[in-house]
């Protein structure tokens, strides 16, 4: 039972921990009303997936969800801002799905940019299971904020790059003794990008605030929990299962730790024969199992994301499994010639035992999924004297809700 202890335990920090967190910040409506207060920390990037903002006027005042409608711009300290914009998107996947030709496809959009860095000449960003995209404004020029372009085509059944954004970049945003060489190389990521922009304000003399965005992609942790049945053999039946899981997910979104909490019940009977005495005597043990089981399982899982609201993953771990219950055992002697003789009942303990997990999954809208796991063997019970081992391993299917 100490597993399941331990697993409450985490389960309750980390409850805590994403209620209650909230840093102080601000919101500018759509009429230019600023509110500051405090903002419950979530992860930006998907800001434009959610409908409301938790809110906080003060630490002790109850919590207010504004719809995100209503609100122009969202700020916290010098570690994030947030604004509302109307502009042309390029409705391209970056890791699939390509196009022929090596125009982007625009469409109009309203939604929140995380601005990367302000100044004479500005660096936005917009994330989504597509990708991120990254967009420029200068201060100086009437043309609002443009995509910086970068696209993945189709040309002859091969896959190519468009990399214009190093030409706009080398046009707009760089110093007088800079040449296109400095931008040949370039890659369409975060951290290139805003050593450009940072680099032009300081030669511009411009000056210009870098947000650090230390909530950008931060690490997520996501409780579940399934109800499903599992098939087991040796014994051959099906048992209800039902249970818990605490996932922590990296950074990536791809890779994830979690730990699961499984109960299962189930009764079964098993003869095993053999023979003594030089093959005079057959012996018929009868063992009678009424088992539960709390299984936990830890181990690392791999999300490949579809899209927005399709994942896959894939699981594998190491289980533990805590029994209860006990194992009835009796025995019947046969001879040749001679009644039957029987032995009275037995009782044994079972033991905990080890095994190996692997699942794949489904989950849809990150709220609704289904997966299939495979145990390997767990040995319940093991007879020193005649070698008797009972053990099983089980396949599962579960359905299962992911509470946030």
């Amino acid at each position: 039972m100490k597993y399941l202890y331990l697993l409450y335990l985490i389960l309750l920090t980390s409850v805590s921990f994403s209620q209650s967190k909230f840093e102080k910040g601000y919101y500018i409506d759509n009429k230019g009303n600023k509110k500051e207060g405090y903002i419950r920390l979530i992860d930006f990037e998907k800001i434009n997936e959610i409908d409301k903002l938790d809110f906080k006027s003060s630490k002790s005042s109850k919590n207010d969800k504004i719809d995100l409608t209503t609100i122009n711009e969202i700020g916290i300290g010098s570690e994030l801002k947030l604004i509302k914009v109307s502009l042309q998107i390029d409705d391209i996947n970056f890791y699939k799905d390509y196009k022929v030709g090596k125009e982007l496809d625009l469409k109009n959009i309203t939604a929140f940019l995380n601005v990367e860095i302000e100044g004479k000449a500005s660096l936005y960003s917009f994330a989504s299971s597509f990708g991120k995209k990254f967009f420029y404004k200068l201060s100086d020029q009437d043309k609002g904020i443009v995509q910086l372009v970068y696209k993945k085509y189709l040309s002859e059944d091969n896959v190519k790059v468009n990399t214009y954004f190093r030409n706009q970049l080398f046009n707009d945003v760089k110093c007088e003794n800079q040449v296109f060489n400095d931008f040949l190389n370039l890659e369409y990521n975060k951290e290139q990008l805003l050593k450009v922009f940072k680099n032009f304000n300081d030669c511009r003399i411009s000056n210009s605030i870098t947000y650090r965005n230390r909530f950008e992609k931060s690490f997520k942790t996501h409780i579940s929990g399934f109800l499903g049945m599992n098939l087991i053999s040796n014994p051959s039946l099906s048992t209800l299962t039902y249970g818990g899981e605490f996932e922590f997910v990296f950074p990536s979104e791809k890779l994830s730790f979690f730990i699961r909490a499984e109960y299962e019940s189930f009764r079964s009977e098993e003869m095993n024969v053999y023979f003594s005495a030089g093959g005079a005597i057959r012996n018929e043990d009868t063992f009678k199992a009424n088992a539960k089981s709390l299984d936990i399982i830890i181990g690392p899982r791999y999300n490949y994301i579809i899209s927005k609201n399709h994942k896959v993953f894939f699981s594998t771990g190491i289980g533990f499994s805590e029994q209860s219950g006990s194992i009835t055992a009796s025995r019947k002697l046969i001879l040749s010639g001679v009644d039957d003789t029987i032995y009275p009942l037995q009782k044994y303990e079972l033991k905990p035992s080890s095994f190996f997990y692997l699942g794949v999954g489904y989950l849809f809208h990150e709220r609704f999924g289904i997966d299939l796991s495979y145990d390997t063997n767990k040995t319940i019970y093991e007879d020193e004297n005649t070698l008797f081992k009972l053990s099983y391993s089980n396949i599962g299917v579960n359905f299962r809700f992911v509470f946030y």
